[in-house]
């Protein structure tokens, strides 16, 4: 496909958004998201058409994920969007359900796609997946520590922290 039939997509995807009353908004440099209270998504317009129509996909998965917001609180118990409290967004637990929030995000994306019947090239798409969810990835493990066992010349055991992993 050329620049101008994802540029094409883009905008059908961009009318689905708006027909949900949300309003897409490119900006160059800024940093892709939803914002569920102002009804607004924000795409970095510096990407390729390609990766801005993938970019916009999933966040419009998270548009419905939110939809679904009660049953996907069910399996993730602390579900990002709900939390408040710095100490709960500093845990694995929190983390972990980012990052499965994101991984479903793509997921509803590419089922939206299908839906809406356009065209993605998946193996570009898994990649910019992939990309965007490793993010995460580094993030959930940046301040987990490891467990070093170490043996003191006497041979007895003792548990030290390492460093970041």
């Amino acid at each position: 496909m050329t620049d101008n039939d994802w540029i094409i997509q883009y905008e059908q995807l961009k009318s689905w958004a708006e027909s949900k009353n949300y309003t897409v908004t490119e900006k160059w440099g800024v940093e892709d998201c939803i914002v569920f209270e102002d009804q607004e998504i924000f795409i970095n317009s510096r990407c390729k058409p390609e990766n801005m129509f993938y970019t916009l996909l999933h966040e419009c998965g998270h548009y419905l994920l939110d939809k679904a917001k009660e049953s996907f609180k069910e399996t993730h118990p602390v579900y990002p969007s709900e939390v408040t409290d710095g100490r709960i967004e500093k845990s694995t637990a929190y983390r972990v359900c980012i990052l499965s929030e994101e991984l479903k995000a793509w997921e509803r994306g590419w089922r939206l796609a299908k839906r809406l019947n356009l065209h993605v090239d998946q193996q570009n798409y898994h990649r910019c997946m992939t990309d965007a969810l490793w993010t995460y990835v580094i993030d959930v493990t940046k301040d987990i520590k490891t467990q070093v066992i170490t043996t003191d010349p006497n041979g007895s055991e003792s548990d030290s922290s390492k460093g970041e992993v």
